[in-house]
């Protein structure tokens, strides 16, 4: 799993660049595990605690993303495309991690909606910051004048995407793009007014390129 900067030492590049990676490594780990077809599996009734992204099914995958921003399956108060897209949780589980505590609730109070209460898995984090990061070259980032962030001691052993992900990727306007970057929390509306959509996107472009 990756480590986590502290949020006092995030500048607006980090924040940036990083919210727009964890997004591209959930994506690569959901659609990665749609193609398999795998009905829903509750984690529950088997006495683990998987993924949410490994317990989807195939319906997800003819869901286009605006579908999916106003849908809320379990009725927890996330909806469905912040589930898959933001935080890895389940869209049709309340509790994730069936610890008795719902997501929304875990969420909101700044813990991980996928570690079991008493569990030290990765302990508390900033809402969203848990989904495992894309395959990103170092260098590549480091040269992006736009927003230059040292990943450190990132992970970044995840597989590259293929064409279907990034054209799912593609579908992202400048405005949903913001909008994810926002609901990680760590973004503010005022730093997201500062970049213009042609900057944001081209970014995303050039991650996209180096998949």
């Amino acid at each position: 799993m990756p480590e986590y900067l502290p949020n006092g030492e995030k500048t607006w590049p980090t924040k940036a660049m990083f919210g727009v990676l964890v997004f591209f490594g959930l994506a690569t780990l959901v659609l990665g595990t749609l193609s398999l077809g795998k009905g829903i599996d509750l984690a529950q009734n088997r006495g683990e605690n998987l993924p949410a992204s490994q317990t989807l099914g195939e319906e997800e995958a003819g869901k286009t993303i605006e579908e999916l921003q106003v849908m809320d399956t379990d009725g927890d108060g996330l909806s469905d495309f912040n589930e898959l897209y933001v935080y890895g949780t389940s869209p049709y589980l309340k509790d994730s991690d069936s610890d008795t505590f719902g997501d929304k609730e875990e969420i909101d109070g700044g813990f991980d909606p996928n570690c079991p209460k008493g569990q030290d898995c990765r302990g508390t984090i900033n809402t969203n910051t848990q989904a495992p990061l894309a395959n990103t070259n170092k260098t590549q980032v480091d040269n992006t004048d736009l927003l230059p962030v040292d990943m450190g001691a990132v992970d970044t052993t995840q597989r590259a995407l293929t064409p279907e992900e990034k054209e799912q990727l593609k579908q992202l306007t400048p405005a949903q793009m913001r909008e994810l970057l926002l609901s990680t929390g760590d973004v503010t509306q005022e730093q997201l007014d500062a970049i213009s959509d042609d900057e944001l996107m081209a970014v995303v472009e050039e991650i996209l390129a180096g998949q």
